[in-house]
This record gives C-alpha cells, sequence and structure tokens, in this order.
C-alpha cells in the first residue's frame, strides 16, 4: 500500500504526496491534510483551492498573452489584475502556485517572505529587493539583477551615502565579469585536456583568468 498524506498539487488535482518532509523540499503541493483534519474537511480546502487557482487563470491567461514577447527582468503588475484584497486573503496557496509572477505578487505584498526569499525564480527575488525586502541577502544573491534591485532599493531610501553604492555597483560589475571568466576559464580547461590542446597564448590567458578570478573572488567575499 502507497504511504503518504492526501495533498493538493499546483494544478489543483488531489494525489499522495510522499515527500520526507511535506511542503518542502521537492514538494509541489499547495496544500496537504493535517493530522487533526477529517478527509471531508480536507475535501472543502481542496475545494477552495482550486477556486483559487481558477480565479487567477483569466488574468494570468491575459498577462501572458500580453507580455509573451517581452524580456521583463521585473513582472508588470499593473498588467497583472489580481487584486491586493485577494492576495491578502489566499496568499497561502499563491505563494506556491506554478508561476513567477503570482509569486512574486504575493511577496510585493508583504506575505511569506521568508519562503519566497528562497524562490527559484529570479523574478521573484527581484520584486523583494527592489521592495526592499531581505537587502543584506540579496546583496550576495546569484543574479547579477537582483542584486541590482538591492542596490537601487539602497540608494532610494537613502540608506547609504554615494561611495557606498558605488562600491557595491563595483562588486556587482565584477560578479558578472566573473560569470564571463569562468565560462573561458572551462572552455580553455576542456581545450587544454583535448587532443589539440591549446596554444602559449591561450596558456598565458588560462592563469591570467585563474589569478583575477581568485582576486575578484576575494573582493566579493570580503
Amino acid at each position: 500500500m502507497a504511504r503518504g498524506v492526501l495533498a493538493v498539487n499546483s494544478k489543483g488535482n488531489i494525489t499522495l504526496c510522499t515527500a520526507q518532509n511535506p511542503g518542502h523540499g521537492n514538494c509541489n503541493h499547495l496544500i496537504h491534510m493535517q493530522p487533526n483534519e477529517t478527509e471531508n474537511q480536507f475535501y472543502e480546502r481542496a475545494d477552495k483551492v482550486n477556486q483559487v487557482l481558477a480565479a487567477v487563470e483569466e488574468p494570468l491567461s491575459e498577462y501572458r498573452n500580453i507580455n509573451s514577447t517581452k524580456m521583463l527582468n521585473i513582472p508588470d503588475f499593473d498588467r497583472l489584475e489580481i487584486s491586493k484584497e485577494f492576495v491578502d486573503e489566499n496568499h497561502d496557496i499563491l505563494a506556491k502556485h506554478p508561476n513567477s509572477a503570482v509569486r512574486a505578487l504575493v511577496a510585493h505584498y508583504g506575505h511569506n517572505l521568508e519562503e519566497l526569499s528562497n524562490d527559484s525564480a529570479n523574478h521573484v527575488r527581484r520584486v523583494m529587493a527592489r521592495d526592499g525586502y531581505y537587502t543584506d541577502k540579496f546583496l550576495k544573491d546569484t543574479d547579477p539583477y537582483t542584486r541590482e534591485e538591492a542596490i537601487k532599493y539602497l540608494k532610494r531610501s537613502g540608506k547609504l551615502d554615494k561611495d557606498e553604492i558605488k562600491n557595491l555597483r563595483e562588486k556587482n560589475n565584477e560578479r558578472k565579469n566573473l560569470k564571463g571568466l569562468t565560462w573561458r576559464f572551462r572552455q580553455l580547461t576542456n581545450r587544454m585536456y583535448s587532443s589539440s590542446g591549446i596554444s602559449n597564448e591561450e596558456f598565458n590567458e588560462f592563469f591570467d583568468i585563474s589569478d583575477r578570478g581568485s582576486e575578484i573572488m576575494h573582493e566579493i567575499n570580503n
């Protein structure tokens, strides 16, 4: 017999959750049946989840059509017609919605911040950084645009002076450059161990990148 707990996934279907820690890790369920809950009570909550998912589908579909050809660093909430009142009432469900723009909207209205600060979608973290949440954390984010949004917030809020902002931007640019250096370093490493090998010029470039990469990482971590 399959072991697990009744749960509702991101499509609104009732399935068994067999995750070791339901609601965390690779679990994609929106709600789980609670130990003190009857099946009927859980089914009522499942109906509520499906009502919420259905309610956001139309504005989300329109949002997708409008923005299908745009490369947006941050979701355009003016075109995502989901009210603050609706988000306030249903944020625990919407915070696990499969669409990152919906999750970003939840964070924008100040809900589920700790959970969403670790969201895998850059859009979500960028919105949080822009709105001034977890600034220290997002200044060290792996995404350069998230880091830049955190810097912009600090500049707008007047929490740092011009020299401090300049220093943060220089570090951010160093991390952007590091990505390019890392890609080139891997390319040269692969070629070094291939049958064709690398030229003397590329050999010198290899060690130059290695030295520069170490300096950049030292600056970032201090």
